[in-house]
C-alpha cells in the first residue's frame, strides 16, 4: 500500500465511500479537496465547481459530512478579492444545502487574509468553523475575534511552522484555548490525536459533549474514533482527496517523525 492511502483517498467516490463507512461507526466527515496552487482565476472557479459538486452530492445522499477548504487554491495570495468572492459565493452555497462548511488555516503568512474571509463569510449570516493554530503566539486573541464573529474554531497544534516548538508548551496552550472557549460559553471543534490531550478532555468536559467535536486526521487514531463515538462523543475524521496532496503526506509523515523522536505516538 503507497503511503497515499493512509492519509488520502484518490478520488470524490472513494472519500464518499469512507463517510458511508464512518457512519457505520457513528463517526461524521470533513471532506477536504485538493486543489493546485495557481495564478490562474479559471482554475480558482474549476475548485470551486467541484466544491459545490461535492457540497450538492453530501446534500443529496444525505452523507454525515461537512466541507473544508484551504483558501491558498482559491488564490488567497495572487488575488484576494477573487478569493473572497468565491469563497463567501460557496459558503452561501453550503448554507443553502444544509452542509457545515469549515476553512482550514495554513502558514501564518496566510492567517490574516484567511480570518478576514471568515468573518465576511459569518457576518453576512453563513456558519463557518475555523481552524485555529495553538502554536501561534496571536492565537488567543484569534480566538476572541472568532468567538465574537460566532465563528466555531477548531483548535489544533498546528503543522506549519509556529511561534513556538516545545511539545509540552504547545499542549499547555491547547489546553488554555479549549478551556477559554467553554468557559466563553462556545463550541469547539478539538483537533488533536495526543493521547494526553484527549484524557484530559474526557475528564474535564464530560458534561460538555454536546460543546466538543472531536476532530481526527484520516490514518491515525482510529480506535479512538470509534471508542469516543461509542461513549456519544461528537467524533469527526477530516477526509482529503484528489491530486495535488503531496505536501500534505508529506506533514503527516513529519509528523509522524517527530513524535518518534521525542519518544511520543499518537492515540491508537
Amino acid at each position: 500500500m503507497i503511503a497515499e492511502d493512509k492519509w488520502t483517498c484518490p478520488d470524490m467516490d472513494h472519500a464518499l465511500a469512507r463517510c458511508r463507512e464512518n457512519r457505520k461507526k457513528k463517526i461524521r466527515s470533513i471532506l477536504h479537496l485538493f486543489g493546485p496552487r495557481s495564478p490562474d482565476p479559471r482554475v480558482h472557479q474549476v475548485l470551486a465547481d467541484h466544491y459545490r459538486e461535492l457540497t450538492d452530492t453530501i446534500a443529496q445522499q444525505n452523507i454525515p459530512a461537512s466541507i473544508s477548504i484551504k483558501t491558498t487554491p482559491f488564490g488567497l495570495m495572487s488575488a484576494y478579492t477573487g478569493a473572497r468572492k468565491n469563497i463567501m459565493a460557496l459558503a452561501e452555497h453550503a448554507a443553502g444545502a444544509g452542509v457545515s462548511f469549515e476553512m482550514d488555516m495554513e502558514g501564518r503568512g496566510t492567517v490574516e487574509k484567511t480570518l478576514r474571509i471568515a468573518i465576511s463569510c459569518r457576518d453576512a449570516g453563513y456558519p463557518v468553523t475555523l481552524a485555529v493554530q495553538a502554536n501561534l503566539d496571536r492565537t488567543s486573541d484569534d480566538l476572541r475575534l472568532v468567538l465574537s464573529h460566532g465563528i466555531v474554531p477548531r483548535i489544533v497544534k498546528g503543522t506549519y511552522p509556529g511561534d513556538v516548538q516545545d511539545f509540552s508548551g504547545i499542549q499547555n496552550r491547547m489546553r488554555a484555548l479549549i478551556e477559554s472557549t467553554i468557559t466563553a460559553g462556545g463550541r469547539i471543534q478539538a483537533g488533536t490525536h495526543d493521547p494526553e490531550l484527549i484524557s484530559w478532555i474526557e475528564e474535564h468536559f464530560h458534561g460538555e459533549k454536546e460543546r466538543i467535536e472531536m476532530g481526527f486526521l484520516m490514518g491515525l487514531a482510529d480506535q479512538t474514533k470509534v471508542r469516543l463515538a461509542g461513549q456519544g462523543w461528537t467524533v469527526r475524521e477530516y477526509i482529503p482527496f484528489g491530486d495535488n496532496g503531496k505536501a500534505y503526506v508529506t506533514r503527516r509523515e513529519r509528523y509522524l517523525r517527530e513524535l518518534h523522536e521525542i519518544s511520543r505516538a499518537p492515540a491508537p
